[in-house]
């Protein structure tokens, strides 16, 4: 790709109630959501990713805690 070596990632596509309900029924407080943005020099590489990365996470970050 030119960023580096290619590494295939598998993507799941899920209604956020999906990946938060379960977590909440389980007893879990959401202590943290994030949602990383790609990295300035991935710009240079794969300019429409990334600029689709921007506006469209790839990624979602959750830390739930059990108090």
């Amino acid at each position: 790709t030119g960023f580096g070596t290619v590494v295939t990632m598998p993507s799941y596509r899920r209604p956020l109630a999906a990946v938060f309900n379960p977590l909440v029924d389980a007893g879990f407080i959401l202590d943290r959501v994030l949602e990383p943005r790609p990295v300035e020099a991935f710009r240079a590489s794969e300019p429409e990713t990334y600029e689709r990365l921007m506006r469209q996470p790839g990624f979602l970050c959750v830390r739930a805690v059990k108090p």
